[in-house]
């Protein structure tokens, strides 16, 4: 069970559970109500908002991971080349042969 107070310090209105008494939640004045403002219009604002961040992030991140991707293609691409220019050479050594 939880009880909802206005604190008289900051007029926040303050979740308080009733079994141990302390703050679940706190909405700040500026949270709970702006004057004349939509809250349906303000929500979808924030949905949109948010899923532009998370597009942002994404193509942030698949970009980085590109330039990733094509960095380590391209030096393997030359090792590759390294190797069937110069040859492996000499076989290396196993643990088992130095018996």
């Amino acid at each position: 069970m939880t009880f909802y107070v206005n604190c008289p310090c900051c007029s926040a209105l303050l979740e308080v559970d009733a079994e141990d008494g302390r703050v679940v939640n706190k909405w700040t004045p500026s949270e709970r109500h702006k004057s004349g403002e939509d809250k349906m219009k303000a929500a979808l604002q924030k949905l949109q908002d948010d899923r532009k961040k998370r597009e942002n992030l994404l193509e942030n991140t698949r970009s980085t991971l590109d330039a990733k991707k094509k960095r380590m293609d391209d030096a393997f691409r030359k090792e590759v080349e390294k190797i069937q220019k110069e040859g492996l050479g000499e076989k290396p050594l196993r643990p088992f042969d130095l018996d």
